[in-house]
């Protein structure tokens, strides 16, 4: 039997009963990272057919309006939405 002792005075998140949120966009700072990780969600919720746009700022996968990842040229950053649902920021 194993015991699991906490220095902390915050308690252990995983054994707190009830409703955990879950994440729904994960972000990349790999490029090679995110468009595998976009062409997934591609193909598992948009049958690929999402385009990928190209522009000077950003780079996007776009499946007839709804916008499901973004990677931020500038920034050096990429999210993309784990159900292939439109991003709220982008």
């Amino acid at each position: 039997m194993r015991i699991k002792i906490s220095l902390s005075s915050y308690p252990d998140v995983d054994h707190i009963p009830g409703k955990r949120i879950q994440p729904t966009e994960t972000i990349h700072s790999n490029y090679a990272a995110w468009v595998k990780h976009a062409n997934a969600i591609n193909s598992k919720y948009h049958d690929d057919l999402a385009e990928i746009e190209n522009d000077n700022k950003k780079v996007t996968y776009d499946d007839d309006g709804v916008i499901f990842a973004v990677w931020d040229k500038e920034k050096k950053v990429g999210t993309v939405h784990l159900k292939g649902e439109h991003l709220a920021k982008h």
